[in-house]
């Protein structure tokens, strides 16, 4: 794990971990068949969820959160590029807890160890499906054929443990490592989108081309959207019975920006210019969904 002061541990990521991390039970409606097994469509992406019905609860933040910090235990124990990688991660579930800002106490450990075993029952039924860009210029997009997550679970004597599929840490340890900002494990998951934005914050942050290029601390709005599914569209607000975009987009994506403690700040700009956060919310929508957000990130707990 990073140094207990650090705001950030590093995590193999690929498309497939950051699509399924960013899929959202109330947007992205699952299709279930007689069986209870459920399909959920996502850009690329296929979702298999078996006996969908059985389960307690959808595919929530907390299930996401899980993946995460497994996948930071994951790169832990593996070099990038490992030939045969260590697929079994293992873990206390208090340190887990204390990761969650979970407090230490009977009644509040019980029902985080329940939360715990439904999201990781969860994560063992999905197999998914997906392409993504080759990383070879002038070849095709590169399909994977249905992978599960983890083939194994399990939880012990306060030890919560999760074996990859073969497939998918191959895939992970060949693919490219981000900065996980461990802040975003103790956002309130009834805010999503805190949860998405900051991810890919920190994916965009800790990409190499974009800190080469300059533009590591700069993002458009519509990306930042594009990513936010608990957020309506604005094509969804036009085709409601409530068509305030200000009140329906712009307020819950300043309001999860706002909850991201790993940040010092942020601000609206269009090109150099800086635009008031008062005068964004004036602004017609296509207006305010291509101005950028720079933001600067912290490196030390304060």
């Amino acid at each position: 794990m990073a140094d207990k002061n650090s705001l950030f541990a590093p995590m193999l990521n690929g498309a497939a971990t950051n699509t399924f991390t960013n899929i959202s039970p109330h947007a992205d409606k699952p299709n279930i068949n007689l069986l209870g097994d459920a399909v959920i469509k996502k850009g690329d992406m296929t979702v298999f969820i078996d006996k969908y019905n059985e389960l307690p609860s959808a595919l929530r933040i907390s299930a996401h959160k899980l993946l995460d910090f497994c996948t930071v235990k994951l790169t832990e124990q593996n070099s990038l590029k490992a030939a045969s990688p260590n697929t079994t991660v293992k873990f206390r579930l208090k340190e887990y807890a204390q990761m969650c800002g979970i407090p230490d106490t009977k009644p509040s450990m019980d029902k985080f160890r329940r939360k715990v075993k439904a999201d990781l029952d969860a994560l063992f039924r999905v197999s998914m499906e997906w392409k993504e860009p080759s990383r070879r210029e002038c070849k095709e997009a590169r399909s994977f054929t249905k992978t599960r997550i983890c083939t194994s679970i399990g939880m012990r004597n306060g030890i919560v443990n999760m074996t990859f599929s073969p497939e998918l840490a191959n895939y992970l340890i060949q693919s490219y490592i981000m900065l996980y900002p461990l802040g975003v494990l103790k956002i309130d998951e009834r805010n999503p989108s805190a949860y998405h934005i900051g991810k890919k914050l920190l994916l965009h942050s800790s990409n190499g081309n974009n800190q080469k290029s300059g533009t590591a601390n700069t993002i458009s709005v519509k990306s930042l959207l594009a990513v936010c599914p608990d957020i309506p569209s604005y094509e969804e607000v036009l085709n409601s019975s409530n068509r305030s975009f200000r009140e329906r987009i712009v307020k819950p994506f300043e309001k999860a920006l706002n909850t991201l403690n790993f940040l010092t700040g942020w601000e609206y700009y269009r090109k150099t210019d800086r635009v008031e956060k008062s005068d964004a919310l004036k602004m017609a929508f296509y207006d305010f969904e291509r101005l950028n957000i720079r933001f600067a990130v912290k490196e030390k707990e304060q």
